[in-house]
């Protein structure tokens, strides 16, 4: 009988890894005959994060950026709301922390992950994600980041308490692994990004180009980072224009051009036509890493459980050397070794695509 899944997520963001790692996740269950769907399961703090217009400001400062790029943001939320209707298959009922129970008596199997679903300052402390409603031996974890190195006695206590009915947990990190091994006597695997899961030739398939003949170098800064430093260096160098995706950036050199309102299959399209790439983004390492690009990812200075997320998943592909602190030393024109990168990448596709299937 064909499995019933069911993908807790942050499948409503408005951030490019968000949606295409729910995207990639059950893509890959459905073409290898799981039928899996992604849970509509409204977060009242993601919710609140990605609306248009927002209630709770910070600073002045805040309030009057929020006011200015209103249009923007409500331009980005219905290109991402269309990629969802396009590309998503969404269970048929909207569910809230109230009425989330219902769902575990729908599928075969729950699966929490991928992205920081257990970082628990994003999602308000709620414990949907670690499956806390479902009493039922269905629970699996796939590539679940905790989105930090460190827990507190509470946070421990949380996670020792919910994951030990878990029938299988998978990471993202071997950070998190590592964590996790002292709190829960169960054997916990590395695993894959889901967008890993699918080749280039099948993000190809949904990418949208951009209408650009130039070479450009692509730049995606999420933090208080170097890239634009070195982005500026290395266009002013090569005569080769840099895009900013997610525009519009406080402080971004005015003589870069800004793409702003650009729906998920556009972001992956900048991407794959980019001859350089430089960003701060775990998700957009890991597609300079599918579309063997040239690339480097810089150290945020403010933002510690980032930066680890982003080495660990360079490491796997002995790629460390691309992790760079400051815009100083080393080349983004060092050729890499796809080749190597390649089988590499091939064994861990498998374990992660075995952790899936239940090939344990």
């Amino acid at each position: 009988m064909q499995r019933k899944a069911g993908i807790l997520t942050f499948h409503r963001a408005v951030n490019y890894g968000a949606v295409l790692q729910a995207y990639a996740l059950q893509a890959f269950m459905n073409e290898s005959g799981i039928d899996a769907e992604v849970i509509d399961y409204r977060n009242s703090k993601i919710e609140e994060q990605y609306k248009p217009v927002r209630m709770k400001f910070h600073n002045i400062k805040e309030l009057a950026y929020d006011v200015l790029t209103i249009n923007e943001r409500r331009i980005r939320r219905k290109k991402f709301d269309q990629f969802i209707d396009q590309y998503y298959r969404v269970s048929d009922c909207m569910y809230d922390r109230e009425s989330i129970e219902k769902s575990c008596k729908i599928y075969d199997e729950l699966w929490t992950g991928s992205d920081q679903v257990w970082d628990l300052r994003l999602s308000g402390g709620d414990l949907t994600y670690l499956l806390d409603f479902c009493r039922e031996d269905k629970k699996y974890s796939y590539a679940a980041s905790i989105g930090k190195s460190v827990l507190d006695h509470d946070e421990a206590e949380i996670f020792s308490g919910h994951l030990e009915s878990y029938r299988a947990i998978s990471v993202r990190e071997e950070t998190g692994r590592a964590l996790l091994r002292k709190l829960v006597d169960k054997d916990i695997r590395v695993v894959l990004d889901p967008v890993f899961l699918l080749t280039k030739e099948q993000w190809r398939k949904i990418a949208v180009y951009p209408r650009i003949t130039e070479d450009y170098i692509f730049v995606y800064k999420i933090a208080d980072s170097r890239a634009f430093d070195y982005a500026l260096r290395l266009s002013i160098e090569e005569k080769c224009k840099a895009v900013v995706l997610q525009a519009p950036h406080r402080h971004m050199p005015h003589i870069f051009r800004a793409e702003r309102c650009v729906s998920p299959q556009e972001w992956i399209g900048w991407l794959d036509g980019a001859r350089f790439i430089v960003t701060d983004s775990f998700h957009a390492s890991a597609f300079s890493v599918i579309f063997e690009k040239k690339f480097l990812s810089f150290k945020s200075c403010c933002i510690n459980h980032k930066n680890s997320r982003i080495y660990d998943m360079l490491k796997l592909f002995d790629l460390e050397s691309r992790f760079r602190e400051s815009a100083d030393g080393g080349s983004i024109k060092e050729e890499i070794d796809y080749g190597r990168v390649k089988d590499q990448l091939a064994s861990y596709i498998q374990m992660s695509e075995d952790f899936i299937m239940q090939r344990l």
